[in-house]
């Protein structure tokens, strides 16, 4: 009753909600954190897990704390950190966003290539 749902959204579709939303909460794939850093947002991000069997490994787990520690997204590893994240992404929204360092980017990009078998 909270949100729309949607199963599937074409590229231009999901760049404008992220451009249209107030809070975005994903899980840590590296695509669509890209997008979302793009549209200068911090996103909630709750990273698939592979003790939960939702993916294979916790590559994901390592790359949302490299972007915790870049200051670029807010964790929430399990459903009870939510309340506290939106209440952090809320006020860390109303600030002026910096762009993303290259080297961030890089690494990012390097992760999607791989992940999709592209950099090889």
């Amino acid at each position: 009753s909270h949100c729309k749902h949607e199963p599937f959204l074409d590229m231009e579709n999901f760049e404008t909600k992220i451009h249209e939303a107030d809070l975005v909460i994903s899980h840590a794939g590296a695509g669509t954190l890209l997008q979302v850093l793009h549209a200068g947002k911090i996103p909630i991000v709750m990273p698939r897990r592979k003790k939960y069997g939702e993916i294979v490994d916790d590559h994901q787990v390592e790359l949302v704390r490299t972007l915790v520690d870049a200051g670029r997204v807010i964790s929430a590893n399990e459903p009870e950190d939510l309340p506290g994240a939106i209440e952090e992404a809320r006020r860390r929204n109303r600030q002026p966003v910096s762009a993303p360092p290259s080297r961030m980017i890089e690494l990012v990009s390097k992760a999607i290539e791989e992940l999709t078998g592209r950099g090889k």
